[in-house]
């Protein structure tokens, strides 16, 4: 399949300068490789400020930043600030998605995913980070700061969901599965901005991980849509129970809010 390969994302930047432009559109795209480079300055409405993928079987995203793109709309809602796949299986690995925006005229229909918006298809994120990104306006309700699940399966390894919001009438400011799965398996949902994990539909389960500080971590989980083990929750829920299962409340004292390393026994680290 066709490959696009950057020396680096610092260095190979791709950007759409705004102005109604998107910085990548891919139509039945299969087996395809996306490397090393930043996709940014998009602006579009409807889809997919950075990426809008349609129809794409085996899109992978590999060392690629996806920062600073916008989608927006007023009479109709809109998906995917950073990245939107439509009826696609996208790989995300070693990847940051970043402030990106989805933002709507306040009387307009909702917004859905202001890092990433996936439907129909599927999601595989593997170290990788989802942080900052926003979605605005509507009060109609606000789906996912960072990343929205509808219909499809998302899963995540290794991977940080921080800083995100869905500012008012928010559905999950870090996370908000619409319909389907989500796994989330050594991963970090912190510091979102009032909601962590929001199940509308679908199942969710939660291995090894940290949800912290999201003023609320799991919204909306009922027990038989919930499986959480061996992981690090601030809010006390009826969905799980502290101390069986290996789950616990406890401060994970992170040594910082850009990469949320976790304190050392001796109370450092390096790099």
């Amino acid at each position: 399949g066709l490959q696009i390969l950057g020396t680096n994302r610092a260095t190979t930047v791709i950007n759409a300068a705004g102005s109604s432009n998107r910085v990548m559109t891919l139509t039945n795209c299969n087996n395809m490789m996306v490397s090393e480079v930043t996709l940014t300055g998009g602006s579009v409405i409807r889809h997919g400020g950075g990426i809008a993928a349609w129809s794409c079987g085996g899109l992978l995203l590999s060392g690629c930043e996806i920062s600073n793109n916008v989608v927006s709309g007023i009479n109709f809602p809109i998906y995917g600030g950073g990245i939107s796949a439509i009826n696609s299986m996208v790989t995300v690995s070693n990847c940051l998605v970043r402030a990106n925006l989805a933002s709507l005229d306040i009387n307009a229909p909702s917004p859905y995913g202001g890092g990433i918006y996936v439907e129909n298809g599927g999601l595989t994120m593997v170290n990788s980070a989802i942080a900052n990104n926003r979605c605005t306006g509507s009060t109609s309700g606000r789906y996912g700061g960072g990343l929205c699940v509808n219909n499809a399966l998302c899963m995540a390894r290794n991977c940080l969901v921080a800083g995100n919001a869905a500012t008012v009438s928010s559905y999950g400011d870090g996370i908000c599965l619409q319909y389907g799965r989500l796994n989330l398996d050594q991963c970090t949902v912190a510091n979102n901005a009032g909601q962590g994990v929001y199940r509308n539909s679908g199942s969710i389960v939660v291995t090894n991980s940290i949800v912290w500080g999201n003023g609320d971590d799991l919204v909306n989980i009922g027990a038989s849509n919930l499986t959480v083990s061996y992981s690090i929750i601030q809010t006390t829920d009826l969905y799980w129970t502290n101390g069986v299962n290996g789950c616990v409340v406890f401060d994970p004292l992170f040594c910082d809010t850009n990469y949320y390393h976790l304190q050392s026994r001796q109370g450092y680290y390096t790099n």
